[in-house]
């Protein structure tokens, strides 16, 4: 298990700024890149794609990031507030929330005779903390 890292975002005389363990974060690019290259967050930014990928390009790589950015970015990167603080931990739960969905509703589809729904019910899930910490209007709790 890799040690815990702890991004950072705060805003600066008008410049966004975003910190990995107090080192600025490497900015991820996208194959067909539109040319923003600032971080932002916030509700409606544009940014917050390339912040989700570079965010979870450095816990994870960059390949495996492509496949979760877009979701991380609307889910977290967009209701975060002026200045906040992302532990991969946190990430990591956020991950493990996303598979246990995806392997939920498989798990209530599938059946191996195709002869009706599934014989028990797939188990509840619980929230990551991450998601508490965030309301609607983007501010931390």
């Amino acid at each position: 298990m890799q040690p815990t890292k702890i991004f950072k975002g705060e805003r600066r005389n008008g410049q966004a700024q975003v910190t990995v363990d107090g080192e600025p974060l490497q900015r991820r690019w996208f194959s067909r890149d539109s040319g923003i290259s600032e971080f932002a967050w916030g509700a409606g930014s544009p940014s917050a794609d390339r912040l989700a990928l570079s965010i979870l390009a450095d816990f994870l790589d960059h390949d495996r990031a492509k496949f979760h950015f877009h979701e991380f970015a609307r889910e977290i990167i967009e209701k975060l507030p002026p200045s906040w603080e992302i532990s991969s931990w946190e990430i990591e739960e956020w991950l493990d929330h996303k598979c246990a969905i995806g392997y939920s509703v498989q798990s209530a589809v599938w059946s191996p005779d195709s002869s009706g729904p599934p014989k028990t019910a797939a188990a509840p899930l619980s929230l990551p903390k991450i998601l508490y910490k965030l309301d609607s209007r983007g501010r931390g709790h």
